[in-house]
Order: C-alpha cells, then structure tokens, then sequence
C-alpha cells in the first residue's frame, strides 16, 4: 500500500490530468439522465408520460449508439497523433452541446425541431465519450510502472465516478435552493449549463501534461487503420465486450437507472432515492483502487471472474431489501451492490489496456469498450423501464442484470491472463 501511496503522489498532476476531463465527461452525461423524467415533459408532445419518459431514454440510448463512431475517431487520432491531443479534444466536444443542452428551447416554443435539436446534441455527447474514457484508460496506464498498472489505472474509473458524485452533488444543490416547481421549470438546467466552467478546469489542465512515453516510443512509419485494428483483432476486441457486460449493465442499474426505479416503482421520495445513489457512488468510488491493487497482486482475470460471480449471487438478496419499502433496507441492498462493484470494477481499465499492443490499443480498446457501452449500457434504462412498465415484469432490471452477468462470466473464462498481461510493453 505504502508503494501504491509513493507512486500516486509522484504521478498526481498526470493522474489529475486524466480523470478530472472524464469527470467532467461524465458529469455532463449523467444529468441528462437524471432529470430524464423533467426532461420527458418539457420535450415531447405525449400526454401518456411512460411513452414520453420511454422516448428520452431513446435520445440518451441515441448519444451511445454514436460512441463506436466516436471510438474510431478519436482511437485515430490517440494512435496516429497522441491519447494527449485526443483528450483536449474530446472534452471541449463535450462542453460545448452540454452547455446549449443548457438553453435549448422546449416543445412549447419549438414544436418538433425542440427533440431534433436534443438528439443531436446528445449525439455530438456521444462521439466525445467515445473516445474520453478509455484514452484516459491508455494515457494513465501507459505512464505508471509495470507493477503498479491495475492501481493507477483505477484511478480514471475514480474520476468516472467522481464526476457522477459532482452530478449528484449539483443535483443535491439545486434541489436545496428551489422548490420541486422551480426545479420542474427552469432548475433542471441550471447543471448543464455550469458544466462548461468544469469543463474549462479538465481542458487547462491536460493542456499541461506530457504525452505518454510508450506512444512516443512508437513507430510512425504507418498509420492506424480502425478497419485494420478491427479485423486484425476481432478475437480480441469480441473478448473485451463479453467480459465487460456486466460492468456496463452494473453502472446504469445500480447508479443511473435505480433513483428512477426508487422514485416511480418503489415510490420513496426523491431525496432518499438521490441520498442511496450519491452514498452507492462513494463506496464504489472509495473501492476502486483496491480492486486496481487486487489485479496487480493476482491478476485481472481472477479478480474479474469473482467480482462477476459474487455480483450474480448477491443481487437476488439486494434487490429483496431494495423492494422492501423500508428505506435503510433499501439503502443496505443498494449499497451492498455497489461494493462488489466497486472491487469488481478496478481492473477494467489495465484489462482493456493489456488486452491490446500499444500501437493499436487506443483505437482497438475503444471500439470494444464503445460497442458494449452502446448496445448494453445505453438501452439499460430503457430495457428496464419497458420490463417493468410495458411487459409488467416487476423485477426486469434484476433480471437484466444477473443475465449480463452470465454473459461476462463466459467472456472472462476465455481470456488467456499471462497473454494479456505480456501486451503491457508490446508494439503492434
């Protein structure tokens, strides 16, 4: 722990550097989904509010479905000209739509063009996050020694999270100093427009690191085709998907779609609902690093495989005390979750960075990371909210989530861990 402590420290400005813009990255995509249910009235004409609510989920679905295109884009430009000038580009993609997101009319003064122009936005969202978090993955991990790669990896899930908790946080705010009407009306918007000053800090400060010295040490002599990467390494990148379902599943049950679950199905009041989510979001914060350290000391498929396993086994009982209308039990499930979470999740970001050489990682690791995102991370609350309220199955999001458990559980046991911890120092 003591090593792990010296190394942190000696990295601080260049870990800094990259979670602090994913912070922002995700800050600004979880308000969206938290105030989808306001969200839903001020933007569709529907007077039957589960179809309004399902349309906004679509929108947030449609952000993800443009995050393979986003992978491509930046997994180029972080392979052929640096993860450093990728970075600086993604967060001012995201800034800027989260910022008109802010001011953008309603359907009341706009008609149709209102969710046009929100799609849109959401969609430009969704090309930045493509390539922000997993060139974060790549540039922490590429600049901590070998032995300590699962420990400063972890840290850009900390700024992940941490940018969930600030979303919270400035929810938390707003909903202290305006009435539940005021937050209704105009309150809701008053998050997306602060995060451009957020967004600013994360720009200045990868504006003053220095490139990672595995992609400076690269050769230049051709260039990183993503069809290339893709063909080359479709075992590879289909292993990464599979594996890392159920992290995705976990992230948008357990955090995104629970306060809505809490509020419109369990029915607790909306500020129990928000204290459970920002407390499930600490504890798997705080946890993260050890999972990081777990993976450096016995590797990342064994840490993987147990976090996937005790995840199955434990949500029965969790959701048993989520659905029991007493809200400590509620908040014990929900809490519950989040810890074997937080362990389970720490070695994600060296696990995609190992399972790929360094020519290609950024690239290759981002459409892998990205397709899994889009097809399970951003269809989880709207596949949730249609088990529920459509197909009248009341446990779904339970069921959703122990089925992309099986899923990465099979994913997991075909990775070969002495292959992909040998790529930490490999070229394409």
């Amino acid at each position: 722990m003591k090593k792990n402590i010296t190394h942190f420290m000696k990295m601080k400005k260049t870990i800094f550097a990259g979670i602090f813009g994913n912070s922002l990255e995700i800050y600004d995509f979880n308000i969206y989904a938290f105030y989808a249910a306001i969200i839903a009235t001020h933007f569709f004409a529907d007077d039957d509010f589960t179809t309004s609510l399902l349309a906004t989920y679509g929108i947030f679905a449609a952000g993800f479905i443009m995050r393979p295109l986003g992978a491509i884009l930046f997994g180029y430009i972080g392979d052929n000209f640096g993860r450093k000038k990728a970075l600086e580009i993604s967060i001012l993609m995201m800034a800027i739509p989260t910022f008109i997101m802010g001011i953008l009319p309603t359907y009341a003064s706009i008609g149709i063009l209102a969710p046009l122009f929100l799609t849109i936005l959401r969609m430009f969202q969704g090309i930045s996050v493509g390539g922000e978090l997993v060139g974060s993955y790549s540039f922490l991990i590429e600049h901590a020694p070998n032995d300590q790669k699962g420990f400063i990896g972890s840290w850009s899930l900390v700024g992940a999270f941490g940018g969930k908790m600030l979303a919270g946080i400035v929810i938390a705010i707003v909903a202290i100093f305006l009435s539940v009407e005021s937050v209704a009306s105009y309150g809701w918007r008053i998050p997306f427009i602060t995060g451009i000053f957020f967004a600013y800090i994360g720009f200045r400060f990868r504006k003053g690191v220095t490139e990672t010295p595995v992609f400076e040490n690269n050769s230049n002599d051709h260039k990183v085709k993503p069809w290339h990467v893709i063909k080359t390494y479709k075992w590879s990148i289909l292993q990464a998907i599979c594996t890392s379902v159920v992290h995705t599943v976990s992230v948008y049950t357990i955090f995104i779609y629970m306060p809505i679950y809490m509020s419109t199905v369990i029915g607790v009041e909306s500020q129990t609902s928000l204290f459970s989510t920002i407390a499930a979001l600490c504890i798997t914060t705080f946890l993260l690093p050890f999972g990081g350290i777990l993976s450096d000391s016995y590797g990342r498929k064994k840490i993987l495989l147990l976090g996937s396993i005790t995840l199955c086994a434990i949500a029965f009982p969790a959701f048993s005390l989520i659905n029991s209308g007493n809200s400590l039990l509620m908040i014990l499930g929900h809490l519950s979750l989040a810890t074997i979470f937080g362990v389970l999740h720490g070695p994600i970001p060296a696990f995609f960075v190992e399972l790929f050489p360094s020519r290609v990682r950024y690239t290759a690791s981002a459409i892998a990371y990205n397709i899994c995102t889009g097809v399970f991370g951003g269809f989880t609350p709207f596949i949730c909210t249609w088990l529920i309220n459509v197909a009248d199955i009341p446990l779904g999001n339970l069921y959703w989530l122990i089925f992309s458990g099986f899923i990465s559980i099979i994913g997991t046991l075909t990775i070969n861990e002495n292959a992909v911890r040998s790529n930490s120092l490999v070229k394409a």
